[in-house]
């Protein structure tokens, strides 16, 4: 299934949180809080004054906040970010403008598939658990 994209259009403000699993295109302005799970793209003549977290951004429009991503941020040219910038990879434009901090994070760690181990636990210390006490008799106090 190919990934979802939600938009907000131009001459849309939205205020408030703003969650998505998918990617995301503001073409709009949004005053809040943007989670997205994938790319978050802000669009040239977009505006974005919120706290940003995603996977990934594309910044050729403004953003004024912090942002924080877990792959990749760029800043196009005629791009903005008034904030700090947070990720293991950060590209911005010499035609770009960033008024924030710059902090490049470790990559995060790649998954490996989980394996089931079989494990037979023997010794002194190692103890099974008893079952517990059937109830035999349920009384009442009078």
């Amino acid at each position: 299934m190919p990934d979802q994209l939600a938009v907000i259009p131009r001459e849309t403000r939205v205020d408030g949180l703003i969650e998505t699993p998918h990617d995301l295109l503001v073409e709009g302005q949004v005053d809040g809080r943007i989670q997205v799970g994938g790319t978050l793209t802000v669009a040239r003549g977009a505006t974005c004054r919120a706290s940003v977290r995603a996977r990934a951004a594309v910044v050729s429009g403004e953003i004024f906040g912090d942002l924080v991503c877990t792959a990749t941020i760029a800043v196009a040219a005629g791009g903005r970010v008034v904030g700090d910038m947070r990720a293991p990879e950060i590209d911005v434009d010499a035609a770009a403008e960033v008024d924030g901090r710059v902090d490049l994070l470790p990559p995060a760690p790649a998954s490996s598939p989980l394996r089931r181990v079989a494990v037979r636990a023997r010794g002194p210390g190692v103890r099974r658990p008893m079952p517990p006490l059937p109830v035999t008799e349920i009384g009442h106090r009078g």
